[in-house]
């Protein structure tokens, strides 16, 4: 079966990156100080506190239909199935667009998606593996995908370092919205079932960083035959910050964090130099594949 994967930027890859993979790109929209900016096309993870600060009125909208509409029509002519994988349903009104957009299309189906970053891409890893062993079963892997944790387990915090942007930017839930506006402490955002939602607090960004680490044990005991993956990410942190980060998951999990950026339109929203920690239980040949997929894109292991 000849299948095409459509992603949108809130994945944490640029239209570039996507296009290497032989991927196909849809960004989401920026507005910043009145000026609009295609993500991961004029903006990207490198340089997007170049245009972006505490100060800055800004806000994010969904794909642009009309492009979709074109590059579903396009895909239509060269391939079986077209798997668009979108930013959560509960995050942005993308999902439901696009779903609404793929009735006209018989070849496409839309991922009722409850991920974003790069969950997303960690979920394809796992799919295009399991559409190389069987790709009759494209319907079923994408039903598993639309429900979280059956094909993995996994545990997800969010550190930001300054609350005013998680605040500013509407996307908490409302009991992890309150936290964050008691300015002397310092959240842990989870994420679940497709939301951010409270999980802790601590006082400092620090320490708070190393709570959240503890709390991501929560995964253990790995259960037997499977393996422990771990990913971090930063929106622009210090690099001595990063690397006690990544020094301090080792020493926690025993093995090395894949590490790599905040996707723009995620990042308008937790504000620079935020932290995030994704642990998973998955099979080791996914696990693997993960690892040589996020290297393969620039991503860095401290070894």
């Amino acid at each position: 079966m000849k299948y095409a994967i459509v992603i949108d930027s809130s994945c944490g890859l640029t239209q570039e990156q996507a296009h290497k993979l032989g991927w196909h790109f849809l960004p989401l929209h920026i507005n910043i100080e009145g000026k609009e900016f295609k993500d991961g096309v004029d903006i990207t993870p490198e340089n997007l506190f170049n245009f972006y600060n505490k100060n800055s009125k800004a806000k994010t909208s969904a794909v642009n239909l009309g492009y979709a509409e074109e590059l579903f029509n396009k895909l239509s002519k060269d391939y079986d199935r077209i798997i668009v994988y979108p930013i959560s349903k509960h995050l942005s009104a993308s999902c439901a667009s696009l779903t609404t957009l793929a009735k006209d299309f018989e070849k496409v189906r839309v991922v009722n998606s409850i991920q974003v970053l790069q969950m997303i891409l960690i979920d394809l890893v796992w799919f295009e593996h399991q559409m190389s062993i069987d790709s009759s079963r494209l319907d079923e892997y994408i039903d598993i995908l639309e429900k979280d944790n059956l094909w993995h387990r996994k545990s997800i915090s969010l550190i930001p370092k300054f609350n005013s942007y998680l605040v500013k930017g509407g996307r908490l839930h409302p009991a992890a919205a309150a936290v964050a506006k008691l300015l002397k402490i310092v959240p842990i955002i989870c994420w679940k079932d497709g939301q951010l939602l409270k999980e802790a607090v601590g006082r400092t960004f620090s320490k708070t960083v190393l709570k959240a680490i503890d709390l991501k044990k929560e995964i253990l005991p790995i259960e037997k035959g499977k393996e422990l993956y771990v990913m971090s990410l930063d929106s622009h942190s210090d690099i001595a910050e990063r690397d006690d980060l990544l020094n301090n998951i080792f020493e926690k999990f025993g093995i090395h964090s894949i590490h790599g950026l905040i996707a723009p339109v995620v990042g308008i929203h937790t504000g620079p130099e935020a932290l995030a920690i994704l642990v998973y239980e998955m099979e080791p040949v996914v696990a693997q594949k993960c690892c040589e997929f996020f290297k393969n894109l620039g991503y860095i292991s401290k070894q």
